[in-house]
């Protein structure tokens, strides 16, 4: 199953070029990104990325797309922020429902 904290860093990469963009932007340091990116590489059992000087860039084959993981993280965020909306009654108090975090399968 491939990590969906792992593909927002993926798509994040995507976006802002370099893993330390990624990093900063994340509040993680670079290595963390790296171990991260390099462990959704195991779970989906291709090179994502290739080295390009001191650098990374997604490989041209792209396993996995994209355009379908953008519609896959905004249908999670769209998601996540509706059971957000529910709340957790305890003690006459309150509170955000966060629940348990789950990995999901993409098919090729």
């Amino acid at each position: 199953m491939l990590d969906v904290r792992r593909l927002r860093l993926l798509r994040d990469l995507a976006h802002l070029g370099t893993i330390a963009a990624v990093a900063q932007a994340h509040a993680y340091t670079p290595s963390a990104v790296s171990q991260q990116l390099a462990a959704l590489e195991k779970e989906a059992g291709v090179r994502l990325l290739e080295p390009a000087g001191r650098r990374v860039r997604l490989t041209a084959h792209k396993p996995i797309s994209s355009s379908h993981t953008e519609v896959l993280l905004e249908q999670m965020e769209r998601a996540e922020a509706a059971l957000a909306q529910f709340m957790v009654r305890s003690d006459k108090s309150c509170m955000p429902y966060h629940g348990p975090r789950r990995r999901i399968t993409l098919a090729a």
